[in-house]
């Protein structure tokens, strides 16, 4: 191996969602947040009645901002290690060894489309990447380049593969 394919394997490449969908994300998130507290300020203020509706639908809310929330905090980071998705509560490590492929994976849900990256490991079910990704609502312009950077990474580091 040349020392400028190992300087290149040293190399840390991060990807996260788009700065426009993040804030995008987030902001519906934070409308989320403004019935929980209307109704929490006035149930305090005007006591238990009609108001605690309104908490009860703010818990409800609530959960929603943090389903909204947590993918924008996820990141993906390509080294010569491996692969490694990172989310706020918890860690995964893919090694090239045992990287099999990594391919775009398309979902169909009520909210329309959902373009991921997603990587296999052996015979079990693939591994959705936090990053890059690209909604029917919040579209990445750039997740294709992206995409394509890390499939070629993986390929270039599995065996046979080139």
């Amino acid at each position: 191996m040349s020392p400028a394919a190992s300087a290149a394997d040293d190399q840390q490449v991060s990807y996260r969602l788009a700065p426009a969908q993040r804030t995008r994300m987030r902001r519906v998130a934070g409308y989320l947040l403004i019935v929980p507290a209307v109704g929490i300020v006035a149930t305090w203020l005007a006591g238990p009645g009609p108001w605690t509706v309104l908490v009860l639908l703010g818990v409800g809310f609530a959960v929603a901002t943090v389903a909204l929330v947590y993918p924008t905090a996820g990141r993906t980071v390509v080294d010569g290690a491996g692969i490694h998705a990172n989310r706020p509560l918890s860690r995964h490590h893919y090694r090239w060894a045992d990287i099999t492929a990594v391919e775009v994976v398309r979902t169909r849900d009520r909210s329309g489309v959902q373009t991921r990256l997603a990587v296999r490991t052996g015979r079990r079910r693939p591994h959705l990447l936090p990053a890059p990704r690209s909604y029917s609502l919040w579209a990445d312009p750039r997740f294709e380049d992206r995409a394509t950077e890390i499939i070629l990474a993986a390929r270039q580091r599995q065996p046979g593969q080139r």
